[in-house]
């Protein structure tokens, strides 16, 4: 996944959560659900930048040397 679609994603998932959240103030189970989306919709985000990069240093270290 690169960083472009990455970050549309994000940012699609980012204002549902703030959509959900406008209505949720009297409801804490909701928030706490909501918090708790947000919270593996970063660690989703952390973990495709760092298989992205673990990608291009194994393609770096796998191509033939120049020089």
């Amino acid at each position: 996944m690169n960083d472009g679609v990455l970050a549309d994603m994000m940012a699609e998932l980012d204002a549902e959560l703030a959509r959900a959240e406008a209505s949720l103030p009297e409801h804490p189970e909701q928030t706490r659900q909501t918090e708790v989306m947000r919270a593996l919709a970063l660690g989703l985000g952390n973990f495709e930048r760092m298989r992205a990069h673990d990608v291009h240093l194994l393609a770096a270290r796998l191509s033939p040397r120049r020089g």
